[in-house]
């Protein structure tokens, strides 16, 4: 694999984000259809491709989830943002080089400013930022899985922040998903489980995605008609961070 181009991807993927998030954030009553159209067109310019639209027929571009939808929500005609919003933007960048795929990976959680504006939600924000800062800290070669899982729910604890089993970070490189598959939590999952993420560690060079799915209310959720958004049973609000980290001797660097 060629660390320089995954590097160079991952820039390319934190600027997608930071673009995204301007038009979000200027713009008002913005579709979430209008900013999946303008990733295409970001990835055009720079000559790469969306990671998503199309894997297993998923319709978007990037993912673009607002709210009480937990993940996997993707642009649409009808849902305009407002101020208050709450706007996760996940985005995959893939490249192509010496015929072979590489993919980067990241996401994050912001609000759109103006009226509902919530402090609540800034805290949710902010709660998953250190999750994933501790998180990182703990990123190196050697690492068991299970530490990390329980750094994630030390500092969310703090915070009265609940992680989500549901959904895992993972490997990432020259597919999109790959092992290891790693948890941001142990509470609620079973023994074997645990065992597992006691017992698989990192190796240097492992490129993994770190990526804690939390809220302050109930983890139940169900999923939309459009078999995609997972959204709150109960309306409350989730967030999402994440980055592609590389795994390293003595911790890690920061791809996307």
């Amino acid at each position: 694999m060629n660390l320089d181009y995954f590097r160079k991807l991952g820039k390319i993927n934190r600027d997608l984000i930071k673009f995204l998030a301007g038009i979000c954030v200027t713009n008002h009553n913005t579709t979430t259809a209008s900013i999946d159209l303008a990733a295409r067109d970001f990835f055009k310019l720079h000559k790469v491709k969306s990671g998503v639209i199309g894997y297993k027929h998923f319709p978007g571009h990037v993912c673009i989830s607002i709210n009480d939808e937990v993940v996997h929500g993707f642009g649409k005609d009808d849902i305009q943002l407002k101020p208050g919003d709450v706007v996760t933007l996940d985005c995959v960048t893939k490249g192509h080089l010496d015929d072979q795929d590489y993919y980067v990976d990241a996401a994050d959680t912001f609000i759109i400013p103006g009226e509902g504006w919530s402090e609540e939600n800034a805290m949710l924000i902010n709660a998953l930022n250190v999750c994933l800062s501790v998180a990182r800290s703990i990123v190196e070669d050697g690492a068991r899985l299970i530490d990390i899982a329980q750094a994630c729910d030390a500092a969310a604890d703090h915070f009265g922040l609940r992680i989500t089993p549901q959904f895992s970070g993972h490997g990432i490189g020259n597919v999109l998903h790959k092992g290891p598959y790693l948890l941001h939590t142990v509470k609620g999952i079973p023994g074997h489980e645990r065992a597992k993420l006691r017992n698989t560690t990192l190796t240097e060079g492992d490129l993994i995605c770190v990526e804690p799915i939390g809220t302050f209310g109930s983890l139940e959720m169900v999923l939309d008609p459009d078999k995609w958004t997972y959204r709150a049973k109960h309306g409350n609000i989730f967030g999402h961070i994440e980055k592609t980290l590389l795994v390293t001797k003595e911790g890690c660097e920061v791809i996307s």
